[in-house]
């Protein structure tokens, strides 16, 4: 009988696997290619799995509670006014934010909603709703989401879609799916309130992930991804006023660890990208990489196409204490993913370094250094090299003292490609910064007492006179009484920054006091900074800042929260003009 069911529920989810990929042939036109394999695998992977722990679980159904809910909710309210100035923000603005969990029947749905008033202003969705109800290793993502594949692939771009992640626990195969809107169309642009506007073409995109291994040291992931713009989206007109083309984009990538000795560890990660720049271009048959003119629908190859790679690399040598690293990575020029926020491109570097943990992990340091170069086609009139290493050192012999200190190199050349025998094109620049801090805390259970100083330094020189020193102080002294929920820190602080002829200094003292009351549910804290800001030695500003903060612990479920921040600048110098400013905010919370 048990075995009739479980037949009889596979043969129902099989059916609700083919419903699917009819729906989605039929509302996207996608007929073919890599996605509908990996729909199609990854469903019936799901299919299976879900029918063997539903009947293993079956039994205990009477136990559980059929519902559960978990979350919160916050609100806040922020106010803002300026006097001499200009108004740098709106004087009130607000924020909705709500996060909910519910538990059915073991299956988590967490849902996620954002609301603002700002989303009149921007031409993209600011107001977001998405929920990502798990079950048993698998996991489905609806409305907005983000997920991540690589680095050079899909690295955390939001999307408005549907995607499901297969994950059993112990699993040799894992793997995600992915459909939706990466770019909501801006048919005209233009300003709409504070904000610019651009014309943007609607951006569709899919993908899918495999991953196989179980132990986390050897595992491998393949995975592409595909995103197209709708040229149909934007006016043509406003498109060739904006010099906006509709861009098309297949990454096909590869992540991978393997434990290659007990002690020696390699990973690496890859990632192939065509990128078309103008679909509405004809098509065009390549004479190099040739598989691309047989994908059909999946990718349309023309004269605006362009293939690039791209691939970071890792060796390291691990001992109980010490570890030996060595880094490729190269980003050939203008690579690109629809599916990652930013990418910096054109560059190859190598690194190498060694890092060690001493007596008994009280001492750390480690060592870095490597060199990087971009023009890697040499089709650019200037290339650059840089050199860089660094060390760090942190050294804590006890829980009272603490001490650590950084320093690192940076170097870098630039030179024209096609005149390098002429001296006065050629740029270098060496960048030099340190760190150092010190803590040293004492007395006893009751009353403690804290001493802390940190200094920072960083100068640039090149050989164009563009020479630049910053250094920053703060050191200080805090009394902390524990049984009392108070303490005082007073602390000084000094920046100096100089540029050429231009010399910054700030300088001026420091007092906070926090305080908790009512059994530690309100925690009150009020802290001013009085600053000196002097121009090429002439005191020309005196800046006094003060800020509020207090929130209060109504119960395990209710918060609210109450911040003042004051700041008033008197000018001494009639090039500077004295201002004063307001910020206020009111927030609840609210979790259940």
């Amino acid at each position: 009988m048990e075995t009739y069911s479980r037949k009889v529920s596979l043969l129902n989810i099989q059916k609700i696997d083919l419903g699917i990929l009819n729906f989605i042939r039929k509302r996207y036109a996608v007929h073919q290619g890599i996605f509908f394999s990996s729909i199609f695998l990854l469903l019936h992977f799901f299919a299976s799995f879900t029918n063997l722990t539903y009947a293993q679980n079956l039994s205990g159904l009477g136990d559980t509670k059929p519902v559960t809910l978990s979350g919160g909710f916050s609100s806040q309210g922020t106010f803002y006014n300026a006097s001499g100035i200009a108004s740098r923000r709106d004087p009130f603005f607000w924020m909705l934010n709500g996060n909910v969990n519910i538990n059915l029947y073991g299956i988590d749905i967490p849902i996620s909603v954002t609301f603002t008033q700002q989303q009149r202003n921007f031409t993209q969705p600011f107001n977001q709703f998405g929920l990502s109800p798990t079950y048993k290793g698998v996991t489905a993502h609806l409305g907005y989401r983000s997920l991540n594949f690589s680095q050079f692939s899909l690295s955390g771009n939001v999307f408005l879609g549907a995607g499901i992640e297969v994950a059993p626990q112990n699993s040799f195969v894992r793997g995600t799916i992915l459909y939706g809107r990466f770019v909501r169309a801006v048919p005209v642009g233009g300003i709409d309130g504070l904000v610019t506007g651009v014309p943007a073409y609607e951006r569709m995109g899919y993908g899918a992930k495999i991953g196989l291994g179980r132990n986390p040291e050897r595992t491998v992931e393949l995975m592409f991804f595909k995103a197209k713009d709708d040229e149909n989206t934007v006016n043509p007109n406003v498109a060739a006023t904006s010099a906006l083309s509709p861009a098309e984009n297949l990454v096909i990538g590869l992540v991978g660890k393997q434990q290659l000795t007990k002690r020696l560890f390699f990973d690496v990660d890859y990632a192939f990208s065509a990128y078309t720049k103008d679909i509405r271009l004809g098509r065009s048959e390549l004479d190099s990489y040739k598989s691309f003119n047989n994908l059909g629908s999946l990718f349309t190859p023309n004269a605006s196409s362009q293939f690039n790679n791209a691939i970071h690399s890792n060796l390291s040598y691990r001992l109980d204490n010490y570890e030996f690293k060595v880094s490729y990575r190269r980003i050939d020029p203008e690579f690109k993913s629809m599916g990652a926020i930013f990418l910096n491109n054109d560059l190859e570097d190598i690194t190498g370094g060694f890092s060690l943990r001493a007596l008994q992990n009280k001492l750390t340091f480690s060592a870095n250094g490597g060199i990087q170069r971009n023009n890697l086609n040499s089709d650019l009139l200037s290339r650059l090299t840089r050199g860089i290493w660094a060390l760090n050192i942190a050294y804590a012999p006890n829980q009272k003292f603490s001490l650590n200190a950084s320093y690192n190199n940076f170097a870098s050349s630039t030179r024209l490609v096609q005149v390098e025998e002429l001296d006065s094109l050629f740029y270098s620049q060496v960048t030099r910064s340190a760190g150092f801090g010190i803590n040293y805390l004492a007395g006893t259970s009751r009353v403690k007492h804290l001493l802390f100083s940190n200094l920072n330094y960083q100068a640039a020189r090149d050989n164009n006179a563009g020479n630049s020193t910053f250094y920053s102080l703060a050191t200080g002294y805090q009394y902390n009484i524990v049984p009392l929920a108070f303490n005082i820190t007073a602390s000084f602080n000094i920046n100096n920054n100089t540029f050429g002829a231009f010399d910054n200094l700030t300088v001026g003292p420091a007092l906070a006091v926090n305080k908790a009351f009512l059994q530690k549910k309100m925690k009150v804290g009020i802290a001013t900074t009085l600053v000196n800001l002097y121009n090429t030695g002439v005191l020309s500003s005196r800046n006094i800042n003060i800020r509020l903060v207090n929130n209060y612990i109504i119960n395990k479920h209710h918060t609210l929260s109450f911040n003042i921040n004051w700041l008033d600048r008197s000018a001494l110098l009639n090039t500077v003009k004295s201002f004063n400013e307001f910020r206020g905010s009111l927030g609840y919370n609210y979790r259940f």
